[in-house]
């Protein structure tokens, strides 16, 4: 049986094999568990995927902040930014992508807080844990090799 490559995989076995000067195909099993392995490690050690998706979705926290940005870069087109907390979509208009290879998405209204602000006997503000509220559509990423062929 003969094992292949998926999309999120970031390297080809001809490639692999090219590098390593290996011309047999006894091995070819074990060098795609080891791409395989060693792409996961990479998602894994960045705390992100970097492979092509054209519907990527995240979700995450308001703290009143004008900037988020998203891990999937270079990012291409954004869909759709939807607020959860008030079940509708975030005007376009009041939002753009300010830097494709970072991924950052300036807001002019700001990512509203969506947690709850306690003042302790100091007053000093003391953020509680505040639930994901916004959830952004958007197309971006590398394309692998197994995405170009």
């Amino acid at each position: 049986m003969s094992l292949t490559l998926g999309i999120d995989d970031y390297t080809s076995l001809p490639a692999v094999k090219e590098v390593l000067d290996i011309s047999i195909r006894t091995h070819d099993d074990t060098l795609v568990r080891m791409i395989r392995t060693a792409s996961r490690h990479i998602d894994k050690f960045c705390n992100r995927s970097f492979y092509y998706d054209a519907a990527a979705i995240e979700t995450f926290r308001g703290y009143d902040n004008a900037t988020v940005s998203l891990s999937r870069t270079p990012v291409i087109s954004i869909t759709e930014i939807f607020d959860i907390i008030l079940d509708q979509e975030v005007d376009s208009d009041g939002y753009s992508l300010e830097d494709a290879d970072t991924g950052i998405i300036y807001n002019t209204y700001t990512f509203a807080f969506s947690g709850f602000v306690n003042r302790g006997i100091s007053q000093d503000r003391q953020y509680t844990t505040a639930r994901k509220r916004y959830r952004i559509t958007y197309e971006g990423g590398y394309n692998t090799p197994e995405q170009t062929t």
